[in-house]
């Protein structure tokens, strides 16, 4: 999974962790186990997070620094896809003719 930049946007609109808690009825801990870099948090709670911070979802992801490369993120039946390259564009298209 991509990085989240959510302690960022946090610092950012001079929130602190347990503000965005208590915006989201979450204890502290349990909202920083969410956004660790080994979680694997569900869209709906990525959801839940950007509404209350005021960005879109895809804002919550670390951006890659790579110029003039295919790379974005899709969201397709409620899963998010990292693109980086057309292969992967590929994948989820192929997931698409699939349905």
């Amino acid at each position: 999974m991509q990085k989240l930049r959510v302690k960022e946007i946090l610092k950012e609109k001079g929130m602190t962790l347990g503000d965005l808690g208590i915006a989201l009825q979450m204890h502290r801990v349990n909202l920083s186990r969410l956004i660790s870099d080994k979680a694997n948090p569900s869209l709906k709670s990525l959801t839940r997070i950007a509404t209350e911070l005021n960005v879109s979802v895809m804002d919550l992801f670390e951006q890659p620094k790579i110029k003039n490369e295919l790379s974005g993120y899709l969201e397709l039946n409620g899963k998010i896809f990292k693109i980086s390259n057309k292969e992967d564009l590929l994948e989820v298209v192929k997931k698409l003719e699939k349905e």
